[in-house]
Parts: structure tokens; sequence; C-alpha cells
């Protein structure tokens, strides 16, 4: 397997922010290491995916891929930790407050669904839509040499 310079220099540049980040404050090297491992998957993916369809990717264009995988996947890694956290304090709420009037068990119960289904739904649609990589198409080739064309 060829190894790109660009791609190569890239990942470089992520493995030295990742060390100055776990010098300066090792919790947060760690997160970013978490969110920044999975990116660099996406972007090996879409690079890889690239190059069979005979599509290269410039150092740039992986920048981007990787910044785009970067924040979705940010996205994801909150939304997960909203639901888990509407998804608790609903079950404290029910537990600690017996809920007497029909709007507050309309509202504990409608947190629950939102908790327990749409998010999960949401952040399936998202991972599924944005983060898994799309195959490009391959070019064309013409039926005919160019120089037949009138």
């Amino acid at each position: 397997m060829q190894v790109k310079l660009s791609s190569l220099l890239l990942l470089t540049s992520l493995v030295g922010v990742a060390a100055a980040l776990c010098r300066l404050f090792l919790p947060l090297g760690i997160c970013f290491g978490v969110v920044a491992i999975p990116s660099l998957l996406r972007t090996v993916l879409v690079a890889r995916r690239h190059h069979q369809a005979e599509a290269a990717l410039s150092a740039m264009h992986k920048v981007r891929v990787f910044v785009v995988s970067f924040l979705i996947s940010l996205v994801i890694i909150v939304l997960t930790l909203l639901a888990g956290f509407l998804g608790v304090v609903c079950a404290m709420a029910l537990q600690a407050v017996p809920l007497q009037t029909p709007v507050e068990k309309i509202i504990v119960y409608f947190a629950i669904f939102i908790a327990a289904f749409v998010l999960p739904l949401v952040i399936t649609w998202l991972f599924f839509h944005y983060w898994i990589p799309k195959a490009p198409e391959k070019p064309r080739q013409r039926r005919y040499p160019i120089y037949y064309r009138i």
C-alpha cells in the first residue's frame, strides 16, 4: 500500500496536536483522541474510496474531510450525552415527584419519549447520512474521441 507524503504529514500534525493537548491538559487530550480517531478512520475511508474511483484527493480536501468528520463526531457525541442525560433526569423525576396533574404527566412522558425514541433516531440518521462515506462517481469515458466532435 502506498502512502502519500501529504497524508503522512497530516497524520504527523494530528499526532502532534494530540500530544500537545495531552501535555497541556490530559483530559482534553484524551477527549480529542476519542473524537479524532473515528474522524481519522473516516478520512482514510474517504481517501480509499476516491483512490478506488481513480479520483485523487488533495491534501486540502483531506483536511476538509477530517474537519467535517470531527464536527460530525462532536455533534453525535453531544446528542448521545443529551439523550442519556434526559433519560436519567426523566427517570429521577418519575421516582422523586408524584405526578398529579395531567399537564405534569404529559410533560414528563413527552420528555421520556424524546429521550428514548427521537434522539436515538436522530443520532442514527446523522450517523448513516453524514458519517458513512459515499463512493465518488467514476469519470465517464467518452464514446468517441474529442476530435470527432463538430
